[in-house]
């Protein structure tokens, strides 16, 4: 999920410094002010990670000193609070811009159309696979449960 979200960054960077707006009427689109809100709103995020870590590790270190004193979290909350959101708002604009991205390209509108059409067959494949996949985990649980830590549950055999 970081690495994304890092590539996501650097790639809106690299397009806004390399120069290819230069000559355009770039900044009068709406995908365009769409891009310039998701190069801000992730390098906020970033800061607000940044402030979050330092507030975090001060906090913590003041409780290892004195234990039986209060700390105030509240402030490592405030920004934890703003990192979501902002990373919420920075998801909602890049799934906006790749909705465009699968409308606009045609190769990827023949792809989600072809799929789309295929659900059917891939969800009647799909629930017998599952049905087989959690038997023969259920097997493999009574099997091996009593002697391997992995499948000494369900969930983990899964």
């Amino acid at each position: 999920k970081q690495w994304y979200q890092r590539r996501v960054r650097v790639y809106y960077v690299y397009q806004f410094v390399s120069g290819k707006t230069k000559g355009t009427k770039v900044w009068r689109g709406f995908w365009s002010i769409l891009d310039l809100a998701t190069m801000v709103i992730g390098w906020t995020a970033v800061a607000l990670y940044l402030i979050r870590q330092e507030v975090l590790q001060a906090a913590i270190a003041e409780f290892v000193e004195t234990p039986y004193y209060y700390i105030d979290f509240q402030s490592a909350a405030e920004f934890d609070v703003l990192f979501a959101d902002c990373l919420g708002g920075l998801m909602f604009l890049i799934t906006v811009k790749i909705i465009d991205l699968f409308l606009v390209n045609m190769r990827i509108r023949v792809l989600t159309i072809i799929t789309r059409r295929s659900l059917v067959s891939l969800a009647s494949l799909g629930v017998p696979f599952f049905i087989l996949f959690a038997t023969f985990s259920q097997i493999f649980r009574l099997l091996f449960g009593s002697n391997l830590r992995t499948f000494s549950l369900w969930g983990l055999s899964m």
